[in-house]
């Protein structure tokens, strides 16, 4: 098992948002599955991932209050938070999610916040008329824009000050929205040079491994290589020392068996001169 490290050949993210949505063939989840029991990189993602899905599919956008649009146009512009408590586990794993989860969902709460934040007022003979940044203007309302502009200077010297503050607030929301965007992709950048870094570093560091044990097999077959031929020369010189010391004796005993011979030859003279 490799705590910090993923193992799993193949597409292994590809993988993870088929297995999390269950859009993964049979055979596939089986063998994901057996990779994902040993695997705790790949566990903890996947925990992170159906959290952010929890807390995405829990997120809902701010609702416009009643008296809006038409029914009564002197009513300023008001948006209601909803009045159920938000769930704060998912939000909560975010921070603990990878980088791009993080920007991903950044992008998805700035883009619902610029669709609301959008609004535009018109005020023809039908009344108050509002728009939001979902729904395009027709082209022959491009001059309604300055009356539209002037509606809503009107009303809000009328008393619209509490829906100006709100809209102000959501403009302000967006903007650190926006800049926590930007954070995230500056760390996002940061993240894959860093990976990218890394990575060299473990090539080289292997590169390096490799180059040492070949040295060090070369050394050592060269030192091999000397001990054999040391070991051959001193063998050499032992047969050689061998043969010349045999020799000697064998020189020695045939000196002593000839002159023990001619000894007993005048031995045996003597005795037969007496007789």
């Amino acid at each position: 098992m490799n705590d910090g490290l993923c193992t799993y050949d193949g597409r292994r993210d590809e993988v993870l948002m088929e297995y999390l949505y269950d859009h993964i063939d049979r055979e596939e989840r089986a063998a994901f599955e057996r990779h994902l029991a040993g695997c705790i990189a790949c566990r903890t993602e996947l925990d992170a991932l159906g959290d952010v899905r929890d807390g995405l599919a829990a997120w809902a956008a701010p609702e416009v209050a009643d008296g809006v649009g038409g029914t009564a146009p002197r009513v300023p512009l008001r948006l209601v938070e909803p009045t159920a408590p938000r769930p704060s586990s998912g939000w909560r794993v975010i921070a603990d999610a990878p980088i791009w989860l993080q920007a991903a969902a950044a992008m998805l709460v700035v883009a619902a916040s610029l669709g609301i934040a959008n609004i535009n007022l018109t005020y023809s003979r039908n009344g108050l008329t509002l728009t939001t940044g979902w729904m395009q203007p027709a082209p022959g309302t491009q001059a309604d824009a300055g009356r539209a502009a002037g509606a809503a200077a009107n009303v809000s010297a009328a008393g619209t000050a509490p829906g100006d503050t709100e809209n102000a607030r959501l403009r302000a929301e967006i903007v650190a929205l926006r800049q926590q965007m930007d954070e995230v992709k500056t760390l996002a950048a940061a993240a894959a040079s860093a990976r990218t870094d890394n990575d060299a570093l473990v090539r080289q560091v292997r590169a390096e491994i490799q180059d040492s044990e070949r040295r060090v097999m070369r050394d050592v077959g060269l030192q091999v290589a000397g001990v054999a031929r040391d070991f051959q020369v001193q063998r050499q010189a032992d047969l050689v020392n061998i043969d010349r010391n045999m020799g000697l004796i064998q020189n020695r005993t045939g000196m002593e068996v000839l002159r023990q011979q001619q000894q007993l030859n005048n031995l045996l003279q003597r005795v037969s001169e007496q007789k």
